[in-house]
């Protein structure tokens, strides 16, 4: 039992590390489309 809650726990914690990733990507990309001179537009 404690194994799988160990794989679990480093499970999570990979994926909110990665959901981080994402999120600063995502703000990073955002900030570049924000600065652009009309060449990008946004798909939503």
């Amino acid at each position: 039992m404690r194994a799988t809650v160990a794989a679990y726990a480093n499970r999570i914690q990979a994926l909110s590390l990665r959901n981080a990733e994402l999120e600063a990507e995502n703000a990073a990309l955002r900030e570049h489309l924000g600065q652009a001179d009309g060449s990008l537009t946004s798909l939503r």
